[in-house]
């Protein structure tokens, strides 16, 4: 598949919604850690990729 022919809000909206799902495991995974600097760190990582992949989409779209 060629992603020159491919519809870039479609792959933005991807790329969004896949590092929203990385945020949604580690949230997840830091509730069932009964170490709390262990769920600092996931917590912290999760909302560093999250803000990265709302950058990204915001970014794209404004380009459009």
């Amino acid at each position: 598949m060629n992603t020159k022919t491919q519809n870039p809000i479609i792959l933005s909206v991807s790329i969004f919604v896949g590092m929203a799902v990385i945020f949604a495991v580690l949230l997840l995974a830091a509730g069932s850690l009964g170490n709390a600097f262990a769920q600092t760190i996931l917590v912290s990582l999760g909302s560093a990729i999250f803000g990265a992949g709302l950058t990204f989409f915001l970014l794209r779209m404004t380009a459009q």
